[in-house]
């Protein structure tokens, strides 16, 4: 799976979580096994935001993304 769009996207928890914060993100996506799960998906829903869950582990996740690091979640941009 290749994800389209991914040059407007926060890439990590971390950064998932403070496009959340910020009101920027659209949409997010969470790899299985990311450790900040539960505190993602409650911003995401705080914030009226859509939560894809990605099937794969977060190096599956930043294989998909192009990246050569894991990815356990990222935050997908809407112009």
């Amino acid at each position: 799976m290749k994800l389209k769009g991914i040059e407007k996207a926060w890439l990590g928890a971390k950064q998932t979580r403070r496009a959340l914060e910020l009101g920027k993100a659209r949409t997010i996506v969470i790899a299985v096994g990311c450790p900040y799960l539960d505190e993602l998906v409650t911003l995401a829903k705080k914030n009226k935001v859509d939560v894809e869950r990605y099937e794969g582990n977060a190096i599956k996740l930043g294989i998909a993304c192009g990246k050569p690091f894991p990815v356990s979640a990222l935050a997908l941009m809407e112009e």
